[in-house]
């Protein structure tokens, strides 16, 4: 029963770590900063949300497709939906000369998965791309700190993070494994607070479901 319960603790562990000292409702990081980094102003309520970048037609399955990449810029925080904004990476597909008023958002299977970077073709493989005379659009994007967003939360000091079960037989094995996860999940949480500014309690599902 210890061991099968280990994992659930580690995963536990590491967001108790991570989160620790990240912002309560105060000023973020970087609100303190002239220079935005790796953030973004608040757009005007007269900007378009969604800034297309390139647009092209694909055929897909020997239908043919309108592709648009680009951006939306959204709060790090709600709560505070005039501070700061993170901008995420999108693809909006869609049939004929115009966009619909419908369209289907295909959202990540897991927590930390961009969407951008697989192949149209994979989804159409897999049957979640709508039929071509369905009059819906797909839409994926990379959910914020993911792939193409930013700020991206990827860093050389969160790349070693042990994310696996403690093993030995021996508390004290465990317990060194454990201090070298402490270390490194705070290290990881520091580098990306200090070099990038960036305020980790705004990365979590209720702030996601928000974009």
């Amino acid at each position: 029963m210890i061991r099968s319960a280990r994992p659930v603790f580690l995963l536990s562990l590491v967001w108790t770590l991570v989160f620790s000292h990240c912002g309560d409702g105060g000023d973020s990081p970087a609100s303190k900063q002239e220079d935005l980094g790796e953030f973004f102003p608040a757009p005007s309520p007269t900007e378009l949300a969604f800034v297309v970048e390139t647009q092209l037609t694909q055929t897909i399955e020997g239908n043919s497709w309108t592709v648009e990449r680009g951006t939306v810029d959204v709060p790090e925080k709600y709560s505070k939906s005039f501070d700061r904004h993170l901008r995420l990476k999108v693809i909006r597909v869609y049939a004929g000369s115009e966009p619909s008023d419908k369209a289907v958002l295909y959202l990540p299977r897991k927590a930390g998965q961009a969407m951008t970077a697989t192949p149209l073709e994979d989804y159409a493989t897999r049957g979640v791309l709508p039929a071509h005379d369905s009059g819906l659009d797909f839409v994926v994007f990379d959910p914020r700190g993911t792939g193409q967003s930013k700020p991206s939360l990827d860093h050389e000091a969160c790349k070693d993070i042990p994310l696996r079960s403690l093993s030995g037989k021996h508390p004290d094995d465990v317990d060194a494994q454990l201090n070298e996860l402490k270390t490194k999940v705070g290290a990881c949480r520091d580098a990306l607070k200090d070099d990038k500014g960036i305020d980790l309690s705004a990365y979590n599902n209720l702030e996601s479901m928000g974009d």
